[in-house]
């Protein structure tokens, strides 16, 4: 006799088909292995006592039964997703490094080849933040670009990981949001250090170079 509808849930493995699958009482169908899940607030160790306390009060002579976390005991399940994060981390933790050393060296050499122009600038009457905005907006208009077009490969490559994302949509807005105003970040301070080097220059000196 049906009694309820459960909701869907996955057995096997996080990435398979929803499979049918129907509930029947104990008392109906046994089988050896009985798992028993029981949600609580109280601290494992604590709740590990109380459930061999219990068991083996019902009948002395059972075995103590295995108790586990649900954390512990779906880890395998969970470890080709895991390490898939791990690895996908570290390769983009790699890749902001090295975009911003690259914006930082582009910045610096523009600032370099500027030089004079700078120091006309300041000779000019220029004050020190107008010279800090200039090259500073002009790294984050790069940085925009770099986003713009990061963005767009994302969304492409998060399609290619649906098997390995599980409620989370691979045009995940605030993950989306959240790399873009980091990398913002990181590159206002990549072209602020070159920026505030050429506003303290000496006009005098910087007219002079060649």
């Amino acid at each position: 006799t049906i009694v309820g509808v459960a909701r869907d849930a996955k057995y096997g493995s996080l990435s398979e088909t929803t499979p049918a699958f129907s509930y029947f009482p104990i008392a109906q169908r046994w089988i050896s292995n009985q798992v028993l899940l029981v949600r609580s607030t109280v601290p494992e160790l604590a709740m590990s006592a109380a459930i061999r306390e219990v068991v083996l009060g019902i009948d002395p002579r059972l075995p103590p039964p295995m108790v586990t976390t649900l954390r512990e005991a779906s880890s395998i399940v969970l470890l080709p997703q895991r390490i898939a994060a791990i690895v996908t981390a570290v390769l983009g933790g790699v890749g902001l490094l090295l975009a911003t050393v690259g914006l930082y060296g582009i910045i610096a050499y523009s600032v370099g080849r500027r030089t004079r122009e700078i120091g006309l600038r300041v000779a000019l009457g220029a004050a020190q933040t107008d010279v800090l905005r200039l090259i500073v907006t002009e790294g984050l208009r790069l940085a925009g670009v770099g986003v713009a077009i990061g963005l767009l490969l994302a969304a492409a490559a998060g399609r290619l990981l649906v098997g390995l994302l599980f409620s989370v949509s691979p045009l995940d807005f605030t993950t989306f949001a959240a790399m873009s105003v980091l990398f913002l970040g990181v590159a206002s301070l990549a072209s602020y250090l070159p920026a505030r080097r050429a506003a303290r220059a000496d006009p005098m000196a910087a007219l002079r170079v060649d």
